[in-house]
């Protein structure tokens, strides 16, 4: 070979391999030319590095075509006697090596072997800095799936001091930061998650590092879907948008990534599953290798669950199976249980329970928390079931509070809830828990407060309570500006005693109680009460609504009244008769199904709950008369007649109305 044409060649690689550590967008082309130049010059040394670094470029840009070329040449790096003679050269060639065996040929067996060996070069004399940023980025993507925690710190403590030095580019330092947030964000480290985030992003900013800066709008939306904030991931989404590089498939991919997540998030389940379908197109045009053209496939099974197509995405994640990593592949499989499991619950079987409680100890075992984590909805739906049926409660209240996940409408007394209040018989109040004690003078209006919140309903900004109309029911005999001062100090005091910062919110004149942090059995109660008569309309929802009545069942033995039996504000007597009113309704529509299906002995259960929460409500009396005649009981049916009788004519001082006489009446004589 020419030496003026192989010190050219070579020249040219070098400041191909330079503008690649500085993430410059000409990078994998000036690359590929110099490796054609070095492979026509026959120079073997020249031909592996130069496939090396297409393969390191290739990778961290998303753009795999090509690459199964280039790593054959990389092998090399295995051979005894093998031409890349200097530390540095082994660095880029491991790297690109691991990058094979990562994406490639998962069954390598020499992978483990070839990260120690990898480890070893960065621990040991100094080398180039870039490449060992480079080589330690690529290290935590074997690390992670394997939850391999102790080798990531190592590996930190190892590049760590790299940061500082003058020769690294911002672009390596950054997108190491990237991998290694995320390596911390699956640990659940939150402090070096957040550590990393922000150096990454201030690199960013001084640099004007673009890429970077995708990145993080990117994963802000990612951020903001566990807590279901809306606002938050729309903002983030109109950055990635305008960061976007549209010559850049890869970016796009990301973006339908994003813009599919945004979509569920704004229950718009047709659209995301259109962004989905094309992400898992544009990962076929890139060629993307096995495991991630196969988290794609997966990525778009989770939302055609959401779309109740639960049939396509067992489908879809078995197909992905062949294509992933052991370890994803074991996540995966897990979740087609735990589909399987929920399907199986939702519909009555006997055996979802177990089938459940089989996924969810597993998931504890390995101290799990990442099933389902791009697709919280469904996340939060097994959350949900699991903590319904008793399931790993304390494992399952761990994943939601690492995870920052939010509530749904249906969450359960169980779900981890910084304060609960019951208000159905006795008032106590729990914090992460634990009771409350309140004791003193002083807590006497502050709990008053408190209780008009619960009993008017004001549990969300829509329905919060005017502070006008609070002052007039607890301080209606003040003058001028005493009510608003008692007021102003209610709410302080209140606010002292939860000790749950953003439990009260107050804003254009409204106080309420914020859904997100706090669970009130007034709410369940009245939400199952109208989840009574929304089931009775649905199709294929006898579950559904046999588990309803159950939890109004449960929850009433503690007791019926609001606050109890003692003596009442004026305030709360409406709101205690609305209850009333709501529960019988919900009993007597139930009742009729029950007695329409003629299941009488569930629906004499749940009569004599209802004359159990209000000894005066004839109509169950009534119900209570017709079960026990089809049942053949006359004389339970008198003894139901005369009760009611004798309860109308002690307390009310009437006699029994017309429907309840002729009911009466068909009771035969002994």
């Amino acid at each position: 070979m020419s030496g003026a044409a192989g010190a050219q060649a070579w020249d040219q690689w070098r400041a191909a391999l330079a503008l690649s550590h500085a993430g410059g967008a000409a990078a994998i082309t000036q690359l590929r030319d110099a490796h054609l130049r070095l492979l026509a010059l026959h120079d073997e040394r020249g031909a592996a590095l130069g496939a090396a670094a297409l393969v390191l470029a290739g990778q961290m840009v998303g753009n795999y075509r090509g690459m199964p070329e280039w790593l054959a040449r990389v092998a090399v790096v295995r051979q005894p006697g093998s031409p890349l003679t200097t530390g540095d050269d082994e660095l880029l060639a491991r790297t690109a090596l691991l990058i094979g065996q990562l994406y490639f040929d998962l069954q390598d067996p020499d992978i483990s072997a070839n990260s120690a060996r990898l480890v070893e070069l960065l621990d040991g004399p100094a080398l180039d800095v870039n490449l060992r940023l480079a080589a330690a980025r690529v290290l935590l993507i074997y690390v992670e799936p394997r939850e391999l925690r102790a080798l990531a710190q190592r590996i930190n403590s190892l590049v760590a001091p790299l940061l500082d030095d003058p020769a690294a580019t911002p672009h390596r330092c950054a997108q190491w930061l990237l991998r290694w947030r995320t390596c911390c964000g699956y640990a659940k480290e939150t402090q070096q998650e957040a550590a990393a985030t922000q150096a990454a992003a201030q690199l960013a900013e001084r640099h004007r590092l673009r890429d970077v800066r995708f990145e993080l709008a990117f994963d802000e939306v990612e951020n903001s879907l566990n807590g279901a904030e809306l606002p938050r991931a729309e903002r983030a989404l109109v950055n990635a948008e305008a960061l976007l590089d549209p010559a850049s498939l890869r970016e796009r991919m990301l973006l339908d990534v994003t813009r599919m997540r945004v979509a569920l998030l704004k229950d718009r389940v047709d659209d995301a599953l259109f962004f989905a379908a094309r992400a898992r197109q544009e990962a076929v045009e890139l060629q993307c290798p096995g495991p991630i053209l196969g988290a794609y496939i997966v990525n778009e099974a989770n939302v055609r669950l959401l779309a109740n197509d639960a049939t396509g995405a067992r489908r879809q994640m078995e197909n992905a199976l062949p294509l992933l990593p052991a370890g994803f592949a074991q996540e995966v499989g897990e979740m087609i249980t735990m589909i399987t499991a929920v399907e199986a619950v939702e519909r009555g079987d006997p055996q979802g329970r177990g089938q459940l409680a089989e996924v969810w100890a597993g998931l504890r075992q390995r101290q799990f928390y990442d099933s389902f984590d791009g697709h919280p909805a469904f996340r939060v739906r097994t959350c949900v079931m699991a903590l319904e049926q008793g399931i790993e409660v304390d494992f399952v209240s761990s994943l939601i509070r690492k995870c920052g996940l939010a509530p749904p409408a249906n969450a359960p007394e169980a779900w981890p809830w910084p304060l609960r209040i019951h208000a159905l018989g006795q008032f106590t109040l729990w914090r992460d828990g634990v009771a409350i004690t309140v004791e003193g003078k002083g807590q006497r209006k502050p709990l008053e407060l408190l209780r008009a919140l619960i009993a008017h309903g004001a549990h969300s900004a829509a329905k919060g309570l005017q502070t006008p109309e609070v002052v007039d029911m607890l301080w209606p005999d003040l003058e001028a500006d005493a009510p608003k001062a008692s007021f102003d100090m209610a709410l302080m005091r209140l606010r002292k005693l939860l000790q749950v910062d953003g439990a009260l919110r107050l804003a254009e004149g409204r106080l309420w109680l914020d859904p997100a942090l706090v669970w009130c059995d007034v709410t369940a109660f009245e939400r199952d009460c109208d989840l009574i008569h929304d089931l009775l309309d649905a199709p294929d929802q006898a579950v559904a609504l046999a588990d309803t009545a159950r939890r109004l069942r449960l929850r009433l033995r503690a007791g019926s009244k609001l606050f109890g039996t003692g003596a009442l504000e004026p305030w709360s007597v409406l709101p205690r008769e609305r209850l009333a009113r709501k529960f019988a309704a919900a009993v007597g529509i139930y009742g009729e199904r029950l007695e329409a299906r003629t299941a009488w002995i569930a629906a004499i259960a749940l009569y004599e709950q209802g004359v159990a929460a209000d000894a005066l409500a004839e109509p169950c009396y009534r119900a209570l008369m017709r079960c026990h005649l089809a049942l053949g009981q006359p004389a339970a049916a008198l003894r139901s007649f005369q009760r009611c009788r004798e309860l109308l004519t002690t307390v009310l001082k009437v006699p029994p109305s017309t429907d309840t006489l002729a009911i009466a009446a068909l009771i035969p004589q002994a």
